[in-house]
């Protein structure tokens, strides 16, 4: 009996290797510094963090519910992913400033230029926008840890029909004089 159950949980913990792994179960995603941006985001709505997480993965799969240069995106305020809120809407990088979005700019949110830190994780599967914000988010903070950032909101960008999720952690160096 006690074979059997241990064959059992072997077979499961293999089928689920067998099917996470590709989703980047096994993917350890690089952090690099650079400045991007600046953003401007939209139509920024309140939800759970796994109902924005599928939600980016259904739209930034689906080219048609897109509008051109804006792609789905998760705001979390705070690095923590497991049972908290997170905004969920769009983002647009531009340089320098757009007709029309100066005229409407009290429906968007800008995010300034500043230095990023930033991972990619693979876009395989609805399972790898969860597995990805789970590996980056502990990077990200043993970095901010180990460094002494000051952390801003992360912004996770689902391109449409992307390989990658983009994830931009905005920070400020800690004055080491004080």
């Amino acid at each position: 009996m006690a074979a059997r159950i241990i064959t059992t949980l072997i077979l499961i913990v293999t089928l689920a290797l067998v099917y996470l792994a590709p989703q980047g179960l096994l993917t350890k995603p690089k952090l690099e510094q650079e400045l991007r941006g600046p953003f401007v985001l939209r139509d920024l709505e309140m939800m759970d963090d796994q109902s924005a997480y599928f939600r980016a993965y259904d739209l930034g799969t689906q080219d048609t519910t897109i509008e051109a240069g804006w792609s789905p995106v998760v705001l979390n305020e705070r690095m923590i992913t497991a049972g908290d809120t997170v905004q969920f809407g769009y983002a647009f990088e531009f340089s320098g400033t757009r007709s029309g979005l100066a005229d409407t700019a009290s429906t968007f949110v800008h995010l300034p230029r500043d230095t990023y830190l930033i991972a990619q994780f693979p876009n395989r599967g609805q399972f790898s926008a969860r597995l990805g914000a789970w590996k980056v988010y502990k990077g990200f903070q043993h970095e901010v840890m180990r460094r002494g950032l000051l952390p801003g909101p992360v912004l996770e960008i689902h391109e449409v029909d992307s390989e990658e999720i983009l994830y931009l952690l905005p920070f400020l160096e800690r004055d080491t004089q004080e």
